[in-house]
């Protein structure tokens, strides 16, 4: 759902040591796009690209799940990983769907196969869209094999995570987006990765990063807000689903939220 909270959340640094023992639920689909687009480099620091089978078939997922699950397990963390389910007719709309865009490469691919042209036919079959449901597949057949629990969740694999943590199955929800919040999960995770750096989005870079955790609670008390104010506080800042008025709107949201709390801040805008 892309909520753009970052800028109203507490977060707060955490030591890998403090989570030893702890089972953390781990939005699958999230880490594992993350891992797939992990960008090699040749020892001249010219791009490498994707990690590749004798087959030439792209592994990079497989790869990076492989070394994630242990450094995992090298810290005592015990994963769970949550995979999504149906998506929703919204999601659909606004965002990519990936069933729709799986068929339709399929069909270029072969067009393309039948006409011969072989290099429209390799750019095809390494595309995301033509890989990404064999990448899931892949994903879930290791983690298998490896005695790795998984969870297919009936929509979102987010708001599966936040109630493995009401629960309290697991400990933390392992995501980089703040959605988990929205569905009431009590502690966050994120920037949880060995390497401790980051792809910067669009460029050939990557930024150093800190484990970070967020406590729903310590966030609510801070906000002087609810749950359920915390959503309609998503929804007015902004999100892949409902824009609302812009950059503009959110500077002058965040600033009557800071001085006044959330409740005056909603009345005032409104006005």
């Amino acid at each position: 759902m892309g909520v753009k909270l970052q800028d109203v959340i507490i977060r707060n640094k955490i030591e890998l040591s403090k989570l030893a023992g702890k089972i953390i639920a781990v939005d699958a689909p999230n880490i594992i796009m993350g891992l797939f687009n992990f960008v090699r480099r040749n020892p001249d620091g010219s791009h490498a690209g994707l990690i590749l089978d004798r087959t030439q078939r792209p592994i990079s997922h497989l790869y990076g799940l492989l070394y994630r699950i242990n450094f995992f397990y090298s810290k005592k963390i015990f994963p769970i990983f949550c995979f999504d389910g149906l998506d929703s007719e919204l999601k659909k709309i606004k965002t990519k769907d990936r069933l729709n865009d799986f068929r339709f490469t399929q069909k270029l691919y072969s067009s393309a196969y039948q006409s011969g042209d072989r290099q429209l036919v390799r750019q095809i079959a390494m595309s995301r869209e033509y890989l990404w449901p064999n990448i899931i597949k892949e994903s879930k057949q290791i983690l298998g094999a490896l005695g790795i629990p998984y969870l297919n969740s009936p929509a979102s694999a987010e708001s599966q995570c936040a109630q493995l943590v009401k629960s309290k199955i697991a400990y933390y929800s392992n995501s980089q987006d703040f959605d988990s919040l929205l569905f009431g999960c009590p502690r966050v995770i994120q920037n949880l990765s060995k390497s401790l750096r980051r792809k910067v989005q669009g460029k050939w870079r990557y930024d150093k990063i800190m484990p970070y955790s967020i406590n729903l609670k310590e966030n609510l008390n801070h906000l002087e807000i609810d749950q359920f104010q915390l959503v309609d506080m998503a929804i007015l800042i902004g999100n892949d689903y409902f824009q609302f008025l812009g950059e503009k709107f959110k500077s002058y949201l965040l600033i009557f939220i800071g001085l006044f709390g959330w409740e005056k801040s909603f009345r005032s805008l409104v006005k």
